[in-house]
């Protein structure tokens, strides 16, 4: 008898592990050393010069979010910006769920991330650990941000495709 039910305790065991872990795989878990990573190039917001009443200017470039390999469950953000018409300005940045120009809050205000200074050579960089909790298989955007951290500031945006770690 005690060998049944140590059996079944270690079924039940077993059964309410794979429940939690299906669970946490349908809400989505925080970001973890195995998850893929993020990434997206940036695009110009057309729209946005009619708004500013600018002469047409030109911005692109790239980011790419993976786990950081130093601090756990944040993610390493990667972005690199290129404009020679822009020369000095400084963009503010964020990542938000769902697509570009969709209206959704940033995860993290704008203002809370160090900003991406426009260098003499036309050049933005950076590379930074951050909190942001992402799921995997979600959509998420990253904005570009000019003169405010409001919707009506993004003059850039990038859809994140989410990879799988192979």
């Amino acid at each position: 008898m005690p060998l049944r039910r140590f059996t079944l305790l270690v079924a039940g065991a077993a059964v309410l592990l794979s429940a939690q872990q299906l669970v946490a795989q349908a809400q989505g878990s925080p970001v973890s050393p195995t998850m893929g990573s993020w990434k997206g190039i940036v695009h110009w917001r057309i729209s946005h010069e009619a708004a500013i009443g600018q002469s047409m200017r030109h911005l692109s470039g790239t980011v790419a979010a993976a786990p950081s390999a130093t601090r756990a469950g944040e993610l390493r953000v990667a972005i690199k910006l290129l404009s020679n018409d822009y020369v000095g300005a400084e963009f503010l940045w964020s990542i938000a769920p769902g697509r570009c120009f969709s209206g959704s809050e940033p995860l993290i205000q704008p203002a809370r991330l160090r900003g991406l200074p426009i260098t003499d050579d036309g050049v933005a960089e950076l590379e930074v650990d951050s909190p942001f909790m992402l799921q995997a298989e979600s959509a998420y955007h990253f904005n570009v941000y000019l003169y405010g951290a409001q919707e009506t500031n993004v003059v850039a945006c990038a859809e994140l495709r989410y990879e799988r770690r192979r």
